[in-house]
């Protein structure tokens, strides 16, 4: 588990504080270059990339894709 104040996420690592990579049907959850969560059986092939919140208002900024 990672525990941190609300701020220090934002301060931590500016350039790119969470990424989502995906190499075949694994994929990543990196928060601050910690693994966060990590799931296998996806097909990210195709389809809506959708961005969730749980239980708050969430607002999201400079999203990039990339595909390496």
């Amino acid at each position: 588990m990672i525990l941190r104040t609300v701020c220090s996420w934002l301060h931590s690592s500016p350039s790119a504080p969470t990424s989502l990579p995906a190499d075949g049907d694994r994929v990543k959850y990196v928060v601050n270059g910690k693994v966060a969560n990590e799931g296998a059986g996806a097909n990210p092939s195709r389809g809506k990339i959708l961005f969730q919140s749980e239980g708050a208002e969430a607002f999201f900024r400079n999203i990039e894709l990339r595909l390496k």
